[in-house]
């Protein structure tokens, strides 16, 4: 009766993993097709079966972006976390799926989307904010996110350098200068604020300066290159 019972479990589970199989087959045909709405309610099935896939999460929350039902964003992401699907590893998916369905323009939007009234996952999801909009360049929301995140860090020099880019982005220089000393304050050898500065800063002494403190941390051809054009000139 034991064995009979073991292998009729057995056959049980191989049936079940073969269905799930056959789904997740089925949902990755109507996803690679474009079939959104077909994409969503199989991946919705996988994932029900699934819930710490990440992939299944990250394409089911896809296909709901590209056929605009933010209503179900929320919900998505918040039952993948759940289950135990990091929301970074999520959003990283979620970002190389929409480029590739020519949705990338929307990923941002998902990210405001889920960070309105959500304390919890505000930071992590400007961590991401930021990072697309220094991909773009898009100076007035590189500050709006950098100064949000400097709130919590405020000597952060990776969000302070953010800070300074931004600002340069939008024609504020002075802004931008004091942002990269302030960087430079809380980490006197940050070889990107030193060489930011100097660049911003010209061909003055303390432009030269700084580009030899930063040719001390971390040597390199190209620094000692435009170190030798002040001497050029």
């Amino acid at each position: 009766m034991y064995r009979f019972i073991t292998a009729l479990f057995l056959a049980l589970a191989f049936c079940g993993a073969a269905q799930t199989e056959g789904l997740a087959r089925r949902a990755q045909r109507a996803f690679d097709s474009g079939e959104w709405a077909s994409a969503q309610a199989l991946y919705g099935l996988v994932t029900d079966r699934e819930p710490d896939d990440t992939g299944a999460q990250s394409r089911l929350l896809t296909a709901a972006v590209m056929r605009g039902d933010s209503a179900s964003i929320v919900p998505v992401v918040e039952r993948a976390m759940a289950a135990g699907v990091p929301l970074g590893a999520m959003l990283d998916s979620l970002k190389t799926n929409l480029r590739a369905a020519s949705g990338y323009a929307l990923y941002p939007g998902v990210l405001e989307h889920l960070a309105a009234g959500r304390a919890y996952m505000r930071r992590p999801l400007m961590t991401h904010m930021l990072d697309f909009y220094t991909e773009r360049r898009d100076g007035a929301n590189m500050v709006r996110c950098a100064r949000g995140l400097l709130a919590g860090l405020p000597d952060s020099p990776h969000y302070l350098d953010a800070l300074a880019q931004g600002l340069l982005y939008t024609g504020d220089r002075a802004g931008a200068e004091e942002a990269w000393r302030k960087a430079l304050e809380a980490d006197p050898g940050d070889v990107k604020a030193l060489l930011s500065l100097a660049a911003l800063l010209g061909h003055t002494p303390e432009a030269l300066d700084l580009l030899r403190r930063a040719d001390a941390v971390a040597p390199s051809p190209a620094i000692k290159q435009r170190i030798k054009s002040f001497s050029d000139e």
